[in-house]
This record gives structure tokens, C-alpha cells and sequence, in this order.
């Protein structure tokens, strides 16, 4: 899930470097549309600062967040 929002993101960031500053003007959806897919890069469980309980949990250690212990 993470992997598949960060990919969203990059490909919405590609979007902006086509359309340039055009798409930063609040009247235009994409705006609107850049905003909501950077904020959702940030929430708790999606960040990627999360990605490493994962790795914890498939190399052996135990994850340091309470969430993800197994």
C-alpha cells in the first residue's frame, strides 16, 4: 500500500513537471489533485518512514512500532 501511493505520487509529480506552473493556480483541479496525493504520502501508515517495520518484520527483528508486532 505504501509502495502503491509513493508510485501515485511520482507519477502525479511527472504531471506537474509536464504541465508546469500552470497547474498550480487553485482554480484547476489538478491542484486540488497534487495536494490530496502529497498529503496522503504523510499519513501514519502509509508514510515512508513505515516502510522499515516492514523490513523488520521480513528480516527478523522485531519492528519498533506496536502496530506491526507480530
Amino acid at each position: 500500500m505504501t509502495h502503491a501511493v509513493h508510485e501515485c505520487a511520482a507519477a502525479v509529480d511527472r504531471i506537474h513537471d509536464i504541465v508546469g506552473t500552470s497547474g498550480i493556480p487553485e482554480e484547476y483541479a489538478f491542484s486540488r489533485q497534487f495536494r490530496d496525493v502529497h498529503i496522503i504520502t504523510q499519513h501514519g501508515f502509509i508514510n515512508a518512514a513505515e516502510l522499515e517495520p516492514i523490513g523488520q518484520i521480513m528480516l527478523g527483528p522485531e519492528p519498533h512500532w506496536p502496530f506491526f508486532r507480530v
